[in-house]
């Protein structure tokens, strides 16, 4: 049984970093797609489970939750909760039991308006953005000795895609999408149909964890079909004039759209 109390204390949280921390036996977890379509709403869901074999008193502030998305150069684009009462709720979670938290992001900034409130920005562009959910909180045995770093997850990486991303899939033996080996890309000119065919073969960059994608590099120029000899979907960005981004490659997947890049 999932309870809550009010308890009438002021007690300050600081806003420390704990990444999918264990404190005592309680795991916290965050869990999103990893790529949506732009425009698309994007579900957030924090869990936090009590893996010891006795209950848990949490003391936290209120709301109990909160998410945040960044960029990859750490700027906040959107949070989910814009402030917290520091007035302590206490909340026993049992031995075993799972708490779930959740939200969505309508992928729009948050911005402030000259009364400091918060208003909905603008839509944000394609790219890869960075989520983390935290609880406002900790065991509430650490909350009363003062001082206590809210419990946070693991940051998660979210790609959205541009509208021209969009990829069958045949059915193929499934392979690793994480080896590092190299893969061909055929690129076929969507003018086939006319006498001038044109194709080219391109071999895409071994696969960078700093990006969590692949790159390849090519002189292209009108509308193209991307193939790619293994078989999950592609998922693509345009980087800039000579260069295309794929995220999770796999066997024999093709991708339509208009490339942006030049002869």
């Amino acid at each position: 049984m999932f309870k809550v109390l009010l308890l009438i204390s002021f007690v300050v949280f600081t806003a420390g970093c704990m990444k999918n921390a264990n404190p005592g036996g309680l795991l916290l977890w965050l869990e999103i797609p990893s790529h949506v379509s732009i425009g698309e709403t994007v579900p957030l869901i924090l869990k936090l489970k009590n893996i010891s074999s006795h209950p848990i008193v949490l003391g936290h502030a209120s709301p109990a939750y909160n998410f945040i998305v960044t960029r990859s150069d750490g700027t906040e684009v959107w949070r989910w909760a814009t402030g917290t009462l520091d007035l302590v709720l206490s909340t026993t979670v049992n031995a075993g039991e799972e708490v779930e938290f959740t939200a969505e992001w309508d992928q729009r900034e948050l911005r402030w308006d000259d009364q400091g409130g918060p208003i909905k920005g603008n839509p944000v562009p394609p790219g890869t953005y960075w989520v983390q959910g935290i609880f406002h909180g900790n065991i509430l045995e650490k909350v009363y000795q003062g001082g206590t770093e809210y419990l946070k997850s693991k940051p998660k990486q979210l790609v959205i895609m541009p509208t021209v991303g969009v990829l069958p899939q045949k059915d193929m033996p499934n392979k690793s999408a994480s080896s590092p080996e190299r893969y061909d890309v055929r690129a076929t000119s969507s003018r086939s149909m006319a006498a001038e065919k044109k194709e080219r073969v391109f071999r895409l960059d071994a696969f960078d964890p700093r990006l969590g994608a692949h790159k390849l590099k090519g002189k292209l120029r009108g509308l193209w079909a991307f193939s790619v000899t293994r078989d999950i979907r592609i998922i693509f960005e345009f980087l800039n004039s000579d260069e295309v981004l794929f995220h999770d490659i796999g066997p024999h997947s093709t991708v339509y759209g208009k490339s942006k890049l030049r002869r």
